[in-house]
């Protein structure tokens, strides 16, 4: 999980460097483009002969710079956004598959155990009756114990089968008077 995590959060921020790269990047092109424009500007214009037309021209020139730079911030930031809320969420449903991983895990575990336990002892009771040559009273006891313990280990299995059922919303109640 720390490696994932480390590894997501380089990607991440390599991410939001590229952008911020990418929109630095056009903000100075789009500068680039002002200075051609305000070149062009002061060689098809003179300031001194149409200050009025020069000035109004300078005025779009500046409108157009300031409304690139605002675009470039907006779409930037926009999509700086959902790349954060997309990574967030990506994050949670990794960081939750891993926690219900675990879960299951342990889950497993302990059924196992569970189920080991009942079938140990049955083992150990019916390796006793055949090699042991013993009283009927000792004999019927150890079966009595082996069939409890069958039991229980049914009861285990039943348990789990109802789990599963709940689980995938295939047990349906049944409804009885009372």
């Amino acid at each position: 999980m720390r490696l994932f995590s480390s590894i997501y959060l380089l990607l991440l921020t390599y991410i939001i460097i590229a952008i911020v790269f990418w929109g630095n990047s056009l903000q100075k092109q789009s500068e680039r483009i002002y200075s051609l424009e305000v070149q062009n500007l002061r060689t098809a214009v003179d300031s001194a002969k149409s200050p009025v037309e020069y000035t109004r021209r300078y005025s779009v020139l500046e409108q157009n710079l300031s409304r690139r730079t605002k675009q470039y911030i907006g779409e930037g930031s926009a999509f700086l956004v959902v790349i954060i809320i997309g990574a967030t969420i990506v994050y949670s449903s990794f960081r939750r598959k891993i926690i219900l991983s675990r879960q299951q895990n342990n889950f497993m575990l302990s059924v196992t155990h569970e189920l080991k336990s009942p079938i140990a002892a049955i083992k150990l009771n019916l390796q006793t009756i055949e090699k042991h040559k013993l009283n009927e009273e000792r004999r019927t006891g150890l079966i009595s114990k082996s069939i409890t313990e069958a039991n229980r280990l049914n009861d285990l299995c039943n348990n789990i089968l109802f789990a599963s059922q709940l689980e995938g919303r295939q047990y349906k109640a049944t409804r009885e008077k009372i």
